[in-house]
């Protein structure tokens, strides 16, 4: 019976610290989040307002653009070269491999999201004396 009860107590043990791995981990892949809520389904696409989005980011001084994945990830309307990658946020759920017809959607919103969103970037970016990139 002493046996048992050890048992079920370093069964609890070990469960404990499980459980607490789990969460730090949570907090930890969570509280590095760079703060971009963008809005990364079907709906919040289709209700979105890119230049809005891009304008008040430009504000706040942050100059991320959007990428799609592909066969690579590719930033519309910024030519890959003239911003350093952790400028480039892909976006995930995106990709070439269709697989059904929501997917697609979501796909084409994504696109075009990212390109009007990378358009206002761009064009303050070349205003702002960028050489790289060009109309």
């Amino acid at each position: 019976m002493l046996l048992f009860i050890s048992l079920i107590k370093n069964m609890e043990m070990i469960l404990l610290t499980r459980l607490m791995t789990v969460g730090i981990l949570f907090f930890w892949i969570t509280g590095c989040n760079n703060g971009i809520k963008p809005p990364f389904d079907s709906k919040g696409f289709y209700n979105a307002d890119p230049k809005t989005d891009a304008e008040r980011a430009i504000s706040k001084g942050d100059l991320h653009v959007y990428a799609v994945y592909g066969h690579n990830p590719y930033t519309p309307e910024i030519k890959r070269g003239c911003l350093k990658e952790e400028y480039i946020i892909p976006i995930k759920g995106t990709s070439d491999a269709i697989e059904k017809y929501k997917h697609a959607q979501f796909n084409a919103l994504a696109s075009l999201y990212a390109e009007h969103y990378n358009f206002q970037i761009k064009a303050y970016l070349i205003r702002k004396g960028n050489k790289c990139l060009k109309w």
